[in-house]
């Protein structure tokens, strides 16, 4: 957690993707990283509703990192920090 800490607070962007396209609080609250979650929120600049749009057509589907999200414990922790239900 430190290291994350640490990362972000030499600048690097909260909303950055890797290479799924999926965003670190994504990452976080689809691997049931309670903590990291609630680091990530503490960010003014956290964002918790982008949409990350995979596949085309009929398979076209949409996440958030509340879809994402395995635990209720990460999902009231994203919503606290104002994802949108």
């Amino acid at each position: 957690i430190d290291l994350i800490k640490g990362y972000i607070d030499l600048g690097a962007p909260i909303d950055g993707v890797n290479r799924g396209k999926y965003t670190y609080l994504m990452e976080a609250s689809s691997g049931d990283l309670l903590s990291i979650v609630n680091l990530l929120c503490e960010y003014p600049d956290t964002d918790p509703n982008i949409v990350v749009v995979r596949g085309r057509g009929r398979r076209k589907k949409e996440f958030t990192a509340l879809s994402l999200a395995k635990s209720d414990a990460v999902k009231a922790a994203l919503i606290a920090c104002g994802a949108a239900q």
